[in-house]
């Protein structure tokens, strides 16, 4: 097993990370390109904003072993797709069992996020998209 993380030890990772190694943004302000913190394992990840309550996340990152604590939250419908690779995510509630691998996709979320734990692991490179959308725009 790698490190235990709670979502505000993340964030706090991703901050200091951003303090380092500063995103890239681009002349529009439309995309950014992060630099995974090297806690967290290698690459990147590119947000591109396609409308305000739209963004689409491109994946490419080889991570560490690492488990992160999610708590009951707020949290955007959420579309993603992985060309490799994969990320566990277990349910504290029924004992939810969720992988999102390569060769299927995964749609989810309603608003709120039920408690849950994520899981990187190191055994191969993750390569995909997250879209998350904002609920309003399913008015």
């Amino acid at each position: 097993m790698g490190s235990e993380f709670t979502l505000r030890e993340v964030k706090q990772i991703w901050a200091e990370a951003q303090q380092r190694c500063p995103p890239q943004v681009s002349g529009d302000r439309l995309e950014t390109i992060y630099t995974e913190p090297s806690i967290l394992g290698s690459g990147q990840k590119k947000d591109v904003q396609l409308c305000p309550e739209m963004e689409l996340c491109v994946i490419d990152v080889l991570s560490n072993e690492w488990t992160e604590r999610v708590p009951e939250d707020r949290h955007l419908v959420q579309f993603s797709a992985y060309l490799s690779g994969h990320i566990d995510s277990h349910g504290y509630l029924a004992g939810e069992h969720l992988i999102i691998a390569s060769q299927q996709g995964y749609v989810g979320g309603s608003g709120i996020q039920p408690f849950h734990r994520v899981e990187g692991d190191n055994s191969c490179r993750r390569i995909g998209v997250d879209i998350h959308i904002e609920p309003v725009l399913f008015r």
